[in-house]
């Protein structure tokens, strides 16, 4: 087990790396995205989200597969997002709590996000 956490851990500590590499190269680029219309800066914003999006949604492709296999539900990787999304909507429990008071006990995260709305 001691062995397992610790191969996990070295992975999570290479995967930060090898981002943190490529954020630092797109950093020191200057101008990451062609076109006449975006300024350097703007454009080093889009690349590191850019970069940023790719890894997260690896990460979470993985933890959904790893979800999968370790509960009895159907985990999906654009679930976490949008769970990712809750949170940051409703940073607290008063204001998740005072989403819900008045509706339904079984909301979906799209109903929760207003989503289609």
């Amino acid at each position: 087990m001691a062995k397992r956490i610790s191969s996990a851990k070295e992975s999570t500590v290479m995967a930060y790396e090898t981002l943190r590499q490529r954020i630092i190269s797109i950093a020191d680029m200057k101008n990451p995205v062609t076109g006449d219309f975006i300024p350097g800066g703007v454009g080093i914003y889009w690349r590191i989200g850019q970069t940023l999006a790719w890894h997260a949604e690896d990460l979470l492709e993985a933890l959904a597969l790893d979800l999968r296999r370790k509960t009895n539900r159907s985990w999906q990787a654009r679930d976490l997002a949008k769970m990712v999304q809750l949170y940051l909507r409703y940073p607290t429990v008063e204001r998740l709590s005072g989403r819900c008071i008045g509706r339904k006990r079984d909301m979906n995260l799209d109903e929760l996000l207003d989503v289609g709305k």
